[in-house]
C-alpha cells in the first residue's frame, strides 16, 4: 500500500471509530436510564455526564469486597445520572448497566429496604 493510501485511511478509521462510539454513547445513557428507573419511581433523571471508559477488569472500576473479576480489558461508559437529587454513578458495557456503589454515600437504599421504610 503506497504511503499516500495510508494516510488516507487512516482519517476514515478514526470517523467510523467517532461514529460508533456516539451510537454506543446513546445506548448507554438508555441502559443506564432504564436500571435507575427500577431504583427511583416517577423521578425525573437528568444525564450530567457520559464518558468512554477502557477498564483493566470486569469489575468495570468498581470491585466489591470478596468478589474476582477477569482480567480482561472491558470497554464501556461512565454515566452520570442524577434523579430525586442524588448522582447515580453507573458503569455501562456491552453486557451489563451496574450501578457503582464503591461510594456508599451516594448509593441509592436498595428496593427490598425502600419498601419496609
Amino acid at each position: 500500500m503506497k504511503k499516500t493510501a495510508r494516510w488516507l485511511l487512516l482519517p476514515c478509521l478514526m470517523l467510523i471509530t467517532v461514529v460508533a462510539m456516539a451510537l454506543d454513547k446513546e445506548e448507554a445513557v438508555r441502559k443506564a436510564s432504564m436500571a435507575l428507573r427500577e431504583l427511583v419511581h416517577d423521578a425525573d433523571i437528568t444525564v450530567v455526564r457520559v464518558e468512554p471508559k477502557e477498564w483493566r477488569n470486569s469489575s468495570l472500576g468498581c470491585p466489591q469486597p470478596g468478589m474476582m473479576y477477569a482480567q480482561v480489558m472491558m470497554s464501556g461508559f461512565r454515566v452520570e445520572l442524577k434523579a430525586n437529587g442524588k448522582l447515580y454513578d453507573w458503569r455501562v458495557s456491552d453486557h451489563s448497566a451496574r450501578l457503582c456503589e464503591t461510594n456508599a454515600k451516594k448509593s441509592p437504599p436498595s428496593p427490598s429496604k425502600r419498601m419496609n421504610d
